[in-house]
């Protein structure tokens, strides 16, 4: 255990260390297919602010219930609050050391991606750890496929030295939204 960077042996273990992410991203846009569908969940006046802000970037967006502040802003306090609470326990924060961007997606992932949105603030959906290996989650909603890339850079650090870094296939988002039985990899017959 002492010659590995991560190593995690059971679920209730003392935390150590732990990512915390970004408050940056951007919702998806209208056009995104699923992007309706999705909204039927949710209260109808969540669904109406979630059509009104669509395609937005995080930092663009004030609800009207906020006083003022962004959707990043507000994230971002909760990030604070939360840091503050875990180094007070002892806890190594790392931070992602870039913010992803809607050119960064353009140009690693390509436009039909990026109406899909994206996040960088939540890494505990895209990593499972076990032992000292590290495996990377294939998150089946579309606007959670580009999340694992605001993470890399502190996943190639922490991966070395006796890590392994195993990803799940990574495959494209479906034209419309999977049923519950369709599996996890599920990939359009062509």
């Amino acid at each position: 255990m002492d010659d590995t960077k991560i190593y995690v042996d059971c679920e209730y273990g003392r935390l150590r260390e732990v990512i915390v992410g970004l408050s940056t991203g951007m919702t998806p846009d209208l056009t995104a297919s699923w992007f309706e569908d999705a909204l039927r969940i949710l209260p109808e006046d969540e669904a109406a602010y979630a059509r009104k802000t669509a395609g937005m970037n995080f930092a663009d967006m004030i609800h009207p219930d906020t006083g003022g502040k962004s959707e990043s802003e507000m994230l971002e306090e909760e990030n604070r609050a939360f840091i503050t609470v875990l180094e007070e326990l002892g806890v190594k924060v790392l931070r992602p050391p870039k913010e992803m961007t809607p050119e960064f997606i353009r140009e690693s992932y390509g436009e039909r991606i990026l109406i899909n949105g994206y996040s960088q603030d939540f890494p505990r959906d895209n990593l499972v750890i076990i032992g000292n290996t590290v495996i990377e989650c294939n998150l089946r909603t579309p606007i959670r496929k580009t999340d694992i890339s605001g993470f890399r850079e502190i996943l190639r650090e922490k991966c070395a030295d006796g890590v392994r870094w195993v990803a799940m296939p990574h495959t494209e988002p479906p034209l419309t939204i999977p049923g519950d039985e369709t599996p996890h990899c599920w990939k359009a017959a062509t």
